[in-house]
Order: structure tokens, then C-alpha cells, then sequence
């Protein structure tokens, strides 16, 4: 896979899933659900405090008709709720929005109500770089910040995993770490 277009393509190429976006009266985000909306990628319930949601869709343009919006009025509660819309099957995934960082966090890390599937949780993200050939997978940038070898080897079975998702099936891999001394 050399870029984004192709997985976007691949993405077409399947069932569309639902997103389920917590705090979603942020503009970015708001702008990015309209736009897999609009592609056919995937539909969005938009949950939080309906009447912010609806002002932010005001200064967008956005017809938030063409979504399902849930009313969460406590601002620390909304992510818990967008997990429970995940959990009862009504969404596929979970975007983050206008929500504290440690809110999202406790409610996806929470051991009865969470997500947390695997044995240690890793962000990834994917760069598609002007001059580098491919897609450039990076992985666990500040979630685990002193990671011991089985922790290290966790993080790296989740990346490979992703990528296998992604149809690469023999991922190149490199430890990288921005300190000079090395951590064992």
C-alpha cells in the first residue's frame, strides 16, 4: 500500500461502518464525519450537548439531519455514553471530539464498561509522506512511557496486527526511542 488514497479506496470497497463521536460539537471532527458521510465511508452518531452540536454544525454548513444525534448533557459522561453505543453494536468505532484527553481515557481503559480488548492499549497512526515510497506506521508515541520488554512486545504484535488488517502481510519494524540512552 504506497498511500491513503488506496486505503480509502479499500475502505469503499467494504460495508460502511458507524462511528460513534464523542463531543462532537468540534469542528474538525464535525467537518471529517460529514466528509466519510458524504464519501460513503462511514455514518456517525453525534453525541454530547446537542444544542453546542448543533451551533457548531450552524457555523460549518453541516445538516446535522443527515445524522443520529445522542443528547449527553454531561460533559464528563459523554464518552462513557459513545462506548455504550459501541457496546450495544449500534457503532463500529469510537472518534474522539470535544473531550478531555483523561476522560476518553478512563472510559475506554474502564475494566467493566470499556473497550479494552487486548493485553495493553497502543495508539497508531498513519503518515502518508511526500518522498517516502509507503505508508509510515507509528506506534505508541506517549501512551506507554517506560515500557519493559514484554510491553514493547505487545505494542509490536498490535502494530503488526493493524497492518495485517490493512493487507500487509510482512511489516517492517524498527524500535525507535527519542532519548540517547538506550532502554533496555
Amino acid at each position: 500500500m504506497k498511500g491513503l488514497s488506496e486505503l480509502i479506496e479499500i475502505a469503499r470497497s467494504l460495508p460502511e461502518k458507524k462511528i460513534a463521536l464523542a463531543g462532537a460539537n468540534e469542528v474538525d471532527s464535525l467537518l471529517a464525519v460529514e466528509r466519510a458521510r458524504v464519501e460513503g465511508l462511514a455514518d456517525t452518531i453525534l453525541v454530547g450537548n446537542t444544542d453546542k452540536i448543533r451551533h457548531t454544525a450552524d457555523k460549518t454548513g453541516i445538516d446535522i439531519s443527515n445524522f443520529e444525534l445522542v443528547r449527553e448533557k454531561n460533559e464528563e459522561t459523554v464518552s462513557q455514553t459513545a462506548i455504550r453505543i459501541i457496546k450495544e453494536g449500534r457503532a463500529d468505532a469510537l472518534m474522539k471530539g470535544f473531550v478531555p484527553t483523561a476522560d476518553i481515557m478512563r472510559a475506554i481503559l474502564d475494566r467493566e464498561s470499556g473497550l479494552l480488548e487486548a493485553k495493553l492499549l497502543s495508539h497508531f497512526a498513519l503518515f502518508e509522506i511526500p518522498r517516502y515510497p509507503k505508508l509510515l506506521g507509528i506506534t505508541d508515541a506517549g501512551i506507554n512511557i517506560s515500557p519493559g520488554l514484554e510491553e514493547k512486545i505487545a505494542i509490536a504484535e498490535n502494530a503488526i496486527s493493524i497492518f495485517h488488517k490493512l493487507g500487509i502481510d510482512n511489516p517492517k519494524i524498527a524500535c525507535v526511542c527519542p532519548v540517547e540512552k538506550v532502554n533496555p
